[in-house]
């Protein structure tokens, strides 16, 4: 996992999108397709570690939720 700064950050960049996404009128909850379809990708991914990214230390079952949210891999995978 990333140390508490780098997660601090992650956690930190990730609401500041959601709450700009809401403010905007933007769809915020991500489709059950696209949902389903992050999972699998998340799933097979080498940079996952239980249930959370290594590379960010988001918890899966909420970063996939999203739609503005996007995998922090390099490229992103979604």
């Amino acid at each position: 996992m990333p140390g508490m700064g780098r997660q601090a950050k992650s956690l930190a960049g990730a609401a500041v999108s959601l709450a700009k996404a809401a403010l905007a009128g933007k769809t915020v909850k991500a489709s059950e397709e696209e949902i389903a379809r992050r999972t699998a990708l998340c799933n097979d991914c080498r940079h996952m570690s239980g249930n959370r990214c290594a590379l960010c230390g988001c918890f899966l079952k909420w970063k996939r939720t999203v739609e503005v949210w996007h995998c922090p891999d390099d490229p992103p995978k979604w």
